[in-house]
């Protein structure tokens, strides 16, 4: 939970200007500076986001109220505790309600956000749906936690012939304890006396079976929210090789799916409906999703020299300043549109025709 919502968190959430071509920070729009200056006298915009997050991730559903001035603008959003909230639906006016407090509000005065679910009203826990496994897991949990306070374990054993008396097995306990004991003593060559003979014990298949299922525990936690083991430290099938092809899934397939959902809520409930097609609330990801910076080199000379990018283009994708005459464009001498090249051809054999007759 903390890897998704810090994640979400630590994200751009911006208003932008679209006209189905082109689009543009919209800095001073009233909903993007309630995004990202104060949401609300409780939140900073990475607490706001990060709470939005946690309620998600544990519940399925998150209730933010709007507060509005007498313009009708949103000047603050707060996060109801989950508990206190009911949704209904009400069939005769088509219309979803929200009980808080013993106080009825409408869709219009509480942005719901609805995760996982069946019906669309509310969302399910991704804790709920996979409650079989996590049950699992809390079984071998408390196995675990019963073999090491009742069980036995040691590296090794001091097997001796014939049956010690009890000053020679007390003498002999503490010869091996003060001489062999701790980590000042590991390495040190063991002196036996009387036929004793020192045994190492392996570990047995028990003991393998619940280090096992350790790990598959984790592997459980990371298909419950579709989070790469890797991030949560289970690197023993992670390389060198892929933990960034990784990283760029994690992105795509799991913090997009969360970015659309909560995108597609404030596009709903934050913006004008004559803002439709105009504007949108959305992440930014582009950090995110960029590889190393030998492949980002290679792509942006590849878009330079096909003359999609300017520098100025490259400078601010990579959070540098601009210059002036960077906002030019580019393209190789040694290419021609096909048009200009059929034309030339055909212009060549007219030429010559004419010149035959």
């Amino acid at each position: 939970m903390w890897v998704l919502s810090t994640s979400i968190a630590s994200l751009p959430l911006n208003v932008y200007d679209t006209d189905g071509k082109t689009v543009k920070l919209s800095v001073s729009h009233e909903v993007n500076v309630l995004l990202n200056r104060k949401p609300h006298g409780l939140y900073t915009p990475f607490t706001f986001k990060q709470t939005m997050m946690m309620h998600l991730l544990t519940n399925g559903n998150c209730y933010i109220k709007k507060k509005k001035n007498a313009y009708n603008q949103v000047t603050e959003l707060l996060i109801l505790p989950l508990s206190e909230v009911t949704v209904f639906y009400d069939e005769n006016r088509e219309q979803k309600y929200f009980k808080y407090k013993s106080k009825e509000y409408t869709s219009t005065e509480i942005i719901h956000i609805v995760g996982m679910g069946f019906d669309g009203l509310v969302g399910k826990s991704p804790i709920a749906v996979s409650r079989d496994n996590i049950g699992l897991s809390l079984a071998s949990q408390q196995y675990g936690s019963k073999v090491f306070k009742n069980g036995v374990f040691s590296s090794g054993a001091v097997e001796v012939p014939n049956v010690m008396k009890d000053d020679s097995y007390a003498r002999f306990k503490e010869s091996l304890n003060t001489s062999y004991g701790g980590l000042a003593n590991a390495g040190k060559p063991m002196i036996l006396e009387g036929g004793a003979t020192y045994k190492q014990l392996k570990l047995d298949v028990q003991d393998a079976m619940f280090i096992e299922q350790r790990k598959m525990n984790v592997y459980e936690i990371a298909r419950i929210y579709g989070v790469p083991p890797h991030i949560l430290f289970q690197l023993d099938k992670s390389s060198f090789n892929n933990i960034e092809s990784l990283g760029i899934e994690f992105v795509r397939y799991t913090l997009r799916a969360w970015c659309e959902m909560i995108e597609s809520a404030f596009n709903c409930d934050l913006l004008r409906t004559d803002d439709f097609g105009k504007r949108e609330v959305r992440f930014n990801l582009d950090a995110m999703l960029r590889g190393d910076s030998k492949s980002r080199a290679e792509y942006y000379k590849n878009m330079f020299n096909i003359g999609a990018f300017s520098p100025n283009d490259i400078l601010t994708s990579e959070g540098f300043n601009e210059y002036e005459g960077g906002a030019d464009k580019y393209v190789p001498l040694n290419m021609l549109p096909a048009d200009m090249v059929r034309e030339y051809y055909s212009r060549e054999e007219k030429e010559e025709n004419e010149n035959t007759i």
